[in-house]
């Protein structure tokens, strides 16, 4: 039997990272205006990260890739910790609210690596009777 939270997680988190990836190409604007200048060609890579969350999101809502899903999730917030710590120095939001963001990311790095590794020991244990 599956616990609340190993249905409630992957897909809160699945549906974040899924409309978090849409508004990517339904607003881009807003990405770029914050992320304008940390990388060349920003409007491709804004692209490509909504592509990706698009892709951490379904793959968290499917219960068999689901393994896969929070390594996707933790690779991609491991991917914006550049672009968030490239926001201090720059008048983009107040330093406190960064620093919250950043503290919350890094939750979530702990809480996407734990539920890997929880799946991962899951999909290599033997099932009862064996």
């Amino acid at each position: 039997m599956h616990s609340l939270k190993n249905i409630l997680l992957p897909f809160l988190f699945g549906v974040l990272f899924l409309s978090g990836g849409i508004a990517h190409f339904v607003i881009p604007g807003f990405y770029l205006q914050i992320s304008e200048g940390f990388l060349p060609a920003m409007p491709l890579w804004i692209k490509l990260s909504g592509i990706a969350e698009i892709l951490t999101g379904l793959l968290l809502l499917i219960p068999g890739s689901r393994r896969m899903g929070w390594l996707a999730a933790l690779l991609l917030m491991l991917a914006f910790l550049p672009l968030h710590i490239w926001h201090f120095g720059r008048d983009l939001m107040p330093v406190w609210a960064l620093i919250i963001r950043l503290l919350l990311q890094l939750l979530l790095i702990i809480l996407f690596y734990a539920q890997f590794r929880k799946k991962a020991q899951q999909d290599t244990s033997p099932g009862p009777g064996i």
